[in-house]
């Protein structure tokens, strides 16, 4: 009689267990974000994606005016000829994104890394938050940029 209700005992952690695994499974996928295609869509279908990871999301040409990409990780993706007008990409990761094109006029790009990005004939005019060390790197590397 001991030995059944051990088993008893041992089978209902055991459940208990992978339940509770599956509901930390499921908070920590909707805490840090699904795929980068399920982000791309997120964004495509609601204008917004804070702090999700688009890594090397091919975005090319894409109309994101007015977007909510805050906090959001953009390293290595191509968002060349996108109409970036007034997005707000405060504490963003564009490192080594392709921005070549695009028109940012009016973002808000206070605190974001834009090391390594390729900006050739971006527009920069009208941006917020561009440090002098952004301003020069922009320059150097064929942005249209605010004196």
């Amino acid at each position: 009689m001991g030995y059944v209700k051990d088993s008893l005992f041992a089978a209902a952690l055991i459940i208990s267990i992978g339940i509770i695994s599956m509901v930390f499974d499921t908070q920590t996928r909707y805490a840090y974000g699904a795929t980068v295609e399920e982000n791309i869509q997120t964004l495509l279908n609601t204008n917004s994606c804070p702090g999700c990871d688009l890594s090397g999301a091919d975005l090319k040409n894409t109309n994101l005016t007015e977007a909510n990409l805050n906090g959001a990780t953009l390293r290595g993706a191509d968002l060349s000829g996108c109409e970036l007008e007034n997005v707000d990409l405060r504490g963003a990761n564009l490192e080594a994104a392709n921005l070549s094109r695009a028109d940012l006029n009016g973002a808000d790009i206070s605190g974001a890394s834009l090391n390594g990005a390729w900006v050739e004939g971006a527009d920069f005019l009208g941006v917020r938050g561009l440090t002098p060390e952004q301003k020069q790197y922009l320059k150097e590397n064929g942005a249209i940029v605010p004196d």
